[in-house]
């Protein structure tokens, strides 16, 4: 399971993700707001961590690591377009982490990618053996 590299994406994107919890979104005047202040925020990184997780124990089951990997990718955008409604709308210095849920997405993409030449190539060699 760990030889993968799709593996490695995913836990690379999980490490990401778990570590908004420790950083903070943004500094304004009144002091620093983390990702847990806000419950929308906290709700989706919680959804996208678990989605990631699961899509890592669903290693036997492509079709559905594939789908959830895309579901992921979906809302980890929609958590990316949270952050940047904030960008815009507030009067705030950003931290980096601000940016961590589109790596997360695109690592996640790239996961579903090699996922997909994986099941590509378990169904090939199926053809062969018949």
């Amino acid at each position: 399971m760990l030889q993968r590299i799709q593996t490695l994406y995913l836990l690379l994107a999980c490490g990401l993700l778990a570590s908004l919890f420790f950083i903070p979104v943004c500094e304004t005047a009144g002091g620093a707001t983390a990702y847990s202040d806000d419950a929308g925020l906290l709700v989706l990184l919680i959804l996208s961590i678990a989605a990631a997780l699961g899509a890592l124990v669903l290693y036997r089951r492509r079709t559905w690591q594939i789908r959830l990997c895309i579901l992921n990718s979906i809302v980890l955008t929609g958590f990316q377009g949270w952050i940047a409604c904030y960008f815009f709308t507030a009067e705030a210095a950003f931290s980096v982490s601000a940016v961590f849920p589109l790596i997360a997405a695109i690592l996640t993409l790239m996961a579903a990618r090699y996922i997909a030449r994986d099941d590509a190539l378990v169904r090939n060699t199926g053809r062969i053996r018949n």
